[in-house]
């Protein structure tokens, strides 16, 4: 079942079977295929994928991103849908927290965001304290670079 969760976030809600099935068939082979013939990145959605996890957006929802890393295998650059958008703002408020924080936190390598003079000093911020860990920035700088020099962008 499908539906809008508050301020615009649409949800999905199904057990973690149907989840696994639906993934199988599409989403497992999509992916598997779009990296085959050169899918080099993905975008993550502020949908609410209930049976993965219940408590956050799947853009910033470390087990979305864990099952796009481990499960799927998928090795390319994930990006998050637009942070300014209102059911995000919303989340992040009643979570008290950063939402760039929280979509580096999830596993996001880009994020698409207009407050970068407020996100970068935040992430800064937990990088400083541990929260997250310069290997992570590492890999995601490395997989960013990566796509950059496969577009031709750098040498």
């Amino acid at each position: 079942m499908a539906g809008i969760l508050g301020n615009h976030t649409p949800f999905v809600e199904a057990d973690l079977d149907n989840i696994h099935k639906a993934l199988d068939v599409n989403l497992m082979g999509t992916i598997i295929v779009d990296q085959k013939a050169g899918a080099d990145s993905i975008l993550v959605s502020h949908i609410t994928m209930t049976a993965v996890d219940p408590n956050a957006p799947a853009s910033l929802s470390k087990p979305v991103h864990q099952l796009l890393r481990r499960d799927l295998h998928f090795k390319g650059v994930i990006i998050t849908d637009d942070l300014a958008m209102d059911a995000i703002k919303e989340y992040a408020k009643q979570t008290n927290q950063n939402v760039a924080v929280l979509a580096v936190e999830a596993g996001n390598d880009m994020l698409l965001t207009n407050d970068y003079r407020t996100d970068i000093p935040a992430i800064k911020q937990v990088v400083a304290n541990g929260t997250i860990s310069v290997h992570q920035l590492n890999q995601s700088v490395t997989r960013i670079l990566r796509l950059k020099a496969k577009l031709g962008l750098i040498k």
